[in-house]
């Protein structure tokens, strides 16, 4: 992050910052705040030797043109007390001129020192800035022309690298400063937003998967949620745009209102698929009741949030834009993708779950949902196909090819066979039976006419459906796989024993 970049190369906010940083000291200043662990602790001779070791060490540093504390105060008073001395005339007990003897810095000789606090002392408003009244705590002025973010990251990592090694554990040093704290802002900022983002993307998984009793559709539900996301970031990196304070806050705005267009189009998808068994005509028609408003609203967001690129301060024009990169691939995703995504998964709803109406007991009248709870049994009838039939209409007929059995949920059929005056009725099969089973094993062409007697319900059980239930509920599916082999053993066996019974007659 580099915050003069904010505003542009001519700008006189820019201009002016250059000419700090070229002709006077630098103009993004901070701090070390030096504590000891008791008062006075500051006026030893060894504590400010170790301050005047870290002015160097900072002078050492890129980017860093000046520093000031307590100790450039110290030498300063020490050079107006020794410049106030000279032109004084100084004689022997001779009465003869001798050389003045030039005294030493405190640094030399430490007992120097005192004369030079007791004047730090005596005026301790002049000095607050650098040191407090107990010379508990000092500070040191640092003077930087540093501007991006990770420049000053370096710098100050290698600060606190110095203070860990150098200095004592009651000698505190903690860089400071709104420098510091917009670098440290940013971090957080950064952390703050993948949190944020995992948070609602979460949250979007859990709610959608529960309201479809499917971990499969909450994954699809995030898909267009995190598309636009991911293309946001490689929008940004493309045109090289940072990742900073203004850029950091755009994804999750951003999810906030691609988010809304999901959350319409998932509820409306739901109030469709209730008491629906066709769900590619329940898409269809949620697409055609929601596609339409959420146009205009994508529309009218992207041309709002575009206003933006025209700013003169670059994060304004970066928010602008970016924002509607996001919204127009999250209109892409929400109209194309989405409903494409669902097309291609068996989805069951908390309406089904609860509507959907069994009769009583099913697993004990249903062989094929035999040792199923009840929703467990639920959930088998709607990850297939359940189909109507109403009196006299026919279920299956003779001579069609098939891939699919048929399971009587309810109601009572017919089974004819032959033509003509030869027709007759071979059997009546009720609640629980199936009908079809050999198109299961292989396609098969009908050997019989299945007629509806009353209003029938069925459930259709093909290969794709078993593919889909062992994919999506494995546990159920052994059973369901299990009860299915029992029915199709149970058929070959009666099929045997007819074949029996009938050679016995013929002999």
């Amino acid at each position: 992050m580099n915050f003069i970049t904010y505003f542009e190369r001519d700008s006189a906010v820019r201009r002016s910052n250059e000419i700090i940083n070229r002709e006077i000291v630098g103009s993004n200043p901070f701090y070390l705040v030096i504590e000891g662990s008791e008062p006075g602790q500051l006026k030893r001779w060894e504590v400010l030797k170790k301050i005047k070791e870290l002015q160097a060490f900072l002078a050492t540093l890129p980017g860093i043109t000046t520093t000031v504390s307590l100790v450039d105060w110290l030498e300063l008073l020490e050079a107006g007390l020794t410049q106030g001395a000279k032109g004084d005339l100084l004689v022997d007990e001779h009465g003869r001129l001798v050389e003045e003897e030039k005294p030493k810095p405190f640094w030399e000789e430490p007992r120097n020192l005192a004369p030079v606090l007791t004047m730090i002392s005596a005026s301790p408003a002049t000095f607050k800035g650098f040191v407090t009244r107990d010379f508990s705590k000092a500070s040191v002025l640092v003077r930087t022309n540093l501007s991006g973010s990770r420049e000053i990251e370096r710098t100050l990592t290698s600060i606190r690298d110095y203070i860990a090694q150098n200095f004592p554990a009651n000698l505190r040093v903690q860089p400071t400063g709104n420098l510091v704290l917009l670098i440290g802002t940013s971090s957080h900022l950064v952390a703050g937003q993948i949190e944020s983002l995992s948070l609602m993307l979460a949250t979007i998984f859990g709610v959608f998967s529960l309201m479809f009793l499917s971990l499969r559709v909450g994954v699809l539900a995030i898909v267009p949620n995190v598309l636009p996301i991911v293309i946001f970031f490689g929008v940004q990196g493309w045109l090289g745009i940072n990742l900073d304070l203004g850029t950091s806050l755009i994804a999750v705005v951003a999810l906030g209102l691609v988010v809304d267009a999901t959350i319409h189009y998932m509820a409306r998808l739901n109030l469709e698929l209730k008491g629906e068994t066709d769900q590619m005509a329940a898409v269809v028609r949620t697409i055609r009741a929601v596609g339409l408003p959420i146009t205009y609203t994508t529309v009218a967001l992207f041309l709002g949030f575009l206003t933006f690129a025209f700013s003169s301060f670059v994060p304004v024009q970066h928010f602008g834009m970016l924002t509607g990169v996001t919204l127009a691939a999250a209109f892409g995703c929400n109209v194309l993708l989405l409903p494409a995504l669902l097309a291609t998964t068996k989805i069951i709803t908390l309406w089904d779950l609860v509507g959907v109406r069994l009769g009583e007991d099913p697993a004990r009248t249903i062989p094929l949902l035999n040792g199923l709870r009840p929703a467990q049994a639920r959930i088998v009838v709607l990850m297939g196909q359940l189909k109507h039939f109403v009196p006299g209409e026919f279920i299956i007929r003779r001579g069609e090819q098939g891939d699919e059995m048929y399971v009587i949920i309810r109601g009572r059929t017919e089974v004819w066979a032959g033509t003509g005056a030869e027709r007759r009725r071979l059997a009546e099969m009720g609640r629980g039976e199936v009908v079809g089973e050999m198109a299961l094993v292989r396609r098969h062409e009908r050997s019989a006419d299945v007629v509806a007697a009353e209003p029938v319900e069925v459930l259709a059980v093909n290969q794709r459906f078993l593919s889909r239930i062992q994919s999506r509920y494995p546990r159920i599916a052994a059973k369901v796989f299990l009860n299915l082999t029992r029915i199709l053993s149970d058929r070959l066996e009666e099929a045997n024993e007819r074949f029996v019974a009938l050679r016995a007659e013929g002999q």
